[in-house]
């Protein structure tokens, strides 16, 4: 749980896991934090709403969905840095 909610309720949304990690949205940001609890650390910030982040299956990506505009977008960081812009071709229909 996020530190400076630690003892608030919140809305903890689309976790995805990956060995002791857990990322998960809440207050439209990425926190990651061990499955067995404790800090979580912010991942991401000022990137507008985010959601449905995965970790791949060797825990060393993290994708999500960003809306910093109107579309959104999917953008694809290592999991532990800052996150980058991936643009997926666009639909010619």
């Amino acid at each position: 749980m996020p530190e400076n909610m630690s003892k608030q309720s919140g809305y903890y949304r689309f976790p995805t896991i990956h060995g002791s990690r857990v990322v998960f949205v809440c207050e439209d940001d990425l926190w990651s934090v061990a499955v067995t609890g404790g800090v979580a650390r912010r991942l991401t910030s000022n990137l507008g709403e985010v959601s449905h982040p995965f970790l791949s299956p060797d825990g060393a990506q993290l994708a999500f969905i960003g809306r910093e505009e109107a579309h959104p977008e999917v953008y694809l960081m290592p999991s532990n840095r800052n996150p980058i812009l991936t643009t997926l071709p666009q639909d010619p229909y």
